[in-house]
């Protein structure tokens, strides 16, 4: 149970950091480094290249970075929100563990289908459902029925 309290504290403290993150970043089209990558990408696009060749291309790449930026900045909130309830869901499971194990490992689970995104949170997190929901065939607690 002490491995258990410490893996789901770890990933805890991943979702926080990660939240804390995506929350105080800034406006995604500002990041230099966004707009690189994206610029990057779109020349080496087979069709912006043919476009390009042809002479018929219809937006620059500078132009189609800050566009694309702009759109995911509007929809940043999806998930900054799911991470928050992840972490609820984490916490709440955390309360909860010491008197069901099952709802817990359940509760692990929908906290790892919210935070999927970030691989490291949600795979301790279903480990830990795992973890919880399994049946404890020991011979100790056989005998102990």
């Amino acid at each position: 149970m002490k491995r258990v309290f410490l893996l789901s504290l770890t990933s805890l403290l991943i979702l926080f950091v990660a939240l804390f993150y995506i929350s105080l970043s800034g406006p995604l089209e500002k990041s230099s480094l966004a707009q690189t990558m994206l610029i990057e990408l779109y020349k080496k696009d087979p069709k912006v290249q043919r476009d390009t060749a042809s002479g018929t291309l219809k937006m620059s790449p500078e132009q189609f970075a800050y566009e694309t930026l702009s759109f995911l900045n509007n929809y940043k909130h999806l998930p900054i929100s799911a991470l928050a309830f992840s972490a609820f869901l984490h916490v709440v499971s955390l309360i909860v563990m010491s008197r069901n194990k099952n709802i817990s490992g359940s509760l692990f689970m929908c906290a790892a289908i919210l935070s999927s995104f970030l691989i490291i949170p949600a795979l301790l997190q279903v480990y830990l459902g795992y973890l919880l929901l399994k049946k404890d065939t020991s011979p100790i607690t056989a005998a102990k029925s």
